[in-house]
């Protein structure tokens, strides 16, 4: 079950608090790109993935643009698809 479907994450750091706290579990729903499946990822998700540098660590980040899209960081605010990104989190 955990290899194909859904896998259990104890949260490390407070990189997302205050939406996730450290210590917190998140159980990662992980038929996001299996065939057949219904589950897309949408702008606002969570995404638990490994560093590509180092495949022991784990981060854990809001998806903000998807496939097409044009992300720009200017003046510590965020514009996706040049509008600027206002989200509460």
């Amino acid at each position: 079950m955990r290899a194909h479907l859904v896998e259990a994450f104890r949260i490390p750091s407070a990189s997302m608090e205050p939406t996730v706290l450290k210590g917190d579990f998140l159980f990662a729903d992980k038929r996001y790109n299996c065939p057949g499946c219904k589950g897309a990822i949408h702008r606002g998700d969570i995404a638990i993935f490994t560093y590509p540098n180092n495949r022991t660590l784990l981060y854990i980040k809001r998806i903000i643009g998807l496939g097409g899209d044009t992300v720009r960081v200017e003046g510590g605010q965020v514009y996706v698809n040049e509008q600027r990104l206002n989200e509460p989190y």
